[in-house]
């Protein structure tokens, strides 16, 4: 189906959009991460400051409120009664509730807003001293502007989209390990879990955040 939709549309590559996914800021030392997430409009000249960009901010302190209400298709909901044509009751309300880093729970809303626009501040010294340091001068084409992003077609898409992949979470070394190891932890867990599971035991505990695995029934 790809390669026929991009033979029609004479494109090249991926047709559908990466499955999002959750990286987790582990600590402080991931603060410079967080600002070039937030900084991507306008590295990439779409804006001339990041707290112009249009789209969804999921940045706490930056925005009007830090409790993003939203709406999804409750698919299971549908499904479970027979699929009817009229969707509309199957639309559901819920809030996104923004935290701020680990460390900073106790700090005030301003304060942190503030301490995220001095990050953005570094993230540009940092690339205009890169660009030093290699002997090249930081160019910046044309910004196209607030006006210009929300009229652009929802399908439009960068000419040569970057396929690098993404890493499972950001911190320091330490805390990637620590992580990594609570991770793998909860794997095994949940396969123990899961074949208790398929063995008939509806009553098995299953590690928070995680679901039971689907069972297969034969046909009659």
């Amino acid at each position: 189906m790809a390669k026929h939709a991009n033979r029609i549309h004479g494109r090249n590559g991926p047709l559908w959009a990466r499955r999002a996914d959750v990286q987790p800021i582990l600590d402080d030392d991931a603060a410079a991460r967080l600002a070039y997430t937030i900084d991507k409009p306008r590295k990439a000249n779409l804006v001339a400051d990041p707290e112009q960009w249009p789209g969804l901010s999921l940045c706490f302190g930056l925005g009007e409120t830090d409790e993003v209400p939203f709406e999804y298709f409750d698919f299971k909901a549908w499904r479970k009664a027979r699929r009817p044509d009229d969707k509309a009751p199957f639309f559901k309300r819920a809030a996104l509730k923004l935290s701020p880093l680990p460390a900073a729970d106790c700090t005030d809303r301003e304060a942190y807003a503030e301490s995220v626009r001095c990050w953005l501040m570094e993230q540009v010294d940092q690339e205009q001293e890169d660009a030093q340091r290699q002997g090249i001068e930081a160019k910046r084409g044309a910004t196209l502007g607030v006006e210009t992003v929300i009229k652009a077609a929802f399908d439009q898409r960068p000419k040569a989209p970057k396929r690098s992949p993404r890493p499972y979470c950001f911190g320091s070394q330490r805390a990637k390990r620590e992580h990594y190891q609570m991770t793998q932890l909860v794997y095994e867990a949940h396969e123990v879990a899961s074949v208790a599971y398929r063995a008939g035991d509806r009553t098995v505990n299953f590690p928070i955040g995680t679901c039971p695995p689907p069972i297969m029934s034969a046909a009659a």
